[in-house]
Order: structure tokens, then C-alpha cells, then sequence
């Protein structure tokens, strides 16, 4: 295995943490020795939804969940506490029917340091979006490549992404 891709939320840190899940550092860090790359794809939802509930004025719902900056600084401090090399993130609530802010309508990539930032619908998994990104920016072909996660939709993005998906052990 060359690279591993790893769900974030519940695979490698607490959900909605950024307290690493026991045994993960050390794994990373076997990993990284052995010359693999880590990227981690994560849904990060929780922005659509603080949008859709600030549209229709909704402001204590809205409340609950966490502003772009907000996950932004999380992710960047995960990044760095694991030497994660690369992160792909979608904003994407996964609501056909609620809106999306218009400056990112035109599903744009944003980079943000090593993370690529999106609200398209297609990065979100169970989508293949974003593992699809990582095959390309990192030059890599789905056997090169190890999925772990520990959600249904993790399985079922890797496999759409055709590549093999292991379910994460915390023993």
C-alpha cells in the first residue's frame, strides 16, 4: 500500500474532536516510516446545514453547527497533531432540497494549505468524489491505494472509487 485514505470523524479522531482515537498516532506513524502517504476524505456537512438554518432565519438552530473557519482550524490542527498529508473535505448537507451559498454554486475547489475544500454533492460520500480527487492529485491507481472507515458510506464510496476498503479496528 502506497497510500491510505481514512474516513476522519470516528476513524482516526473522536467525532467532531480533535482528540485522536488511541493506537491511531502510532499506526500513522509506522505508516508515514514506511514511506505511505495518508490523506484523509471527510464529510463536514455540519457547514450546509449552518447555512440552510442562517437562510431561513433559523439562527439557534443554526447555532449548533460549526462555521467554515471553525472546521477549518480543526482540520488544520488534526493535520498537523497526525502528519496528515492531505485532506478533502465536502460542505455538502446532503439536502437536494436546501441551498447551497452562491458563491460556491459553480462547485469550485478551494485550497486551503493541504486541504481541498468543496460543497459539491459528488464529494460527498457515499460518493467517490473525493477519493477519486486524491487518486489524482496524488498520481495513484485504486490498488495503490487502502480505504479505511468505519461508516457504510466510507465502504461505499471506496468501492465505487474501486478500491479496497478495510473497516477501522480500535482494539
Amino acid at each position: 500500500m502506497r497510500i491510505l485514505i481514512a474516513d476522519l470523524d470516528g476513524t482516526l479522531v473522536e467525532t467532531w474532536r480533535e482528540t485522536a482515537l488511541p493506537g491511531i498516532p502510532e499506526r500513522l506513524a509506522e505508516l508515514r516510516a514506511q514511506g505511505a502517504t495518508v490523506a484523509v476524505v471527510t464529510n463536514q456537512g455540519g457547514v450546509g446545514y449552518r447555512y440552510a438554518h442562517e437562510q431561513r432565519g433559523e439562527w439557534a438552530q443554526a447555532a449548533r453547527y460549526p462555521t467554515l473557519d471553525q472546521v477549518l482550524t480543526r482540520l488544520t490542527t488534526i493535520a498537523g497533531a497526525l502528519l496528515i498529508d492531505r485532506i478533502y473535505t465536502c460542505l455538502h448537507h446532503g439536502r437536494e432540497d436546501w441551498p447551497t451559498p452562491p458563491e460556491w454554486a459553480d462547485g469550485r475547489i478551494e485550497q486551503y494549505g493541504s486541504m481541498m475544500v468543496t460543497w459539491r454533492p459528488d464529494w460527498r460520500k457515499p460518493a467517490p468524489g473525493m477519493l477519486l480527487q486524491a487518486l489524482e492529485d496524488l498520481g495513484a491507481v485504486p490498488g495503490e491505494v487502502l480505504m479505511v472507515g468505519d461508516r457504510p458510506e466510507d465502504q461505499a464510496a471506496a468501492l465505487a472509487a474501486g478500491m479496497p476498503f478495510q473497516w477501522v479496528n480500535h482494539e
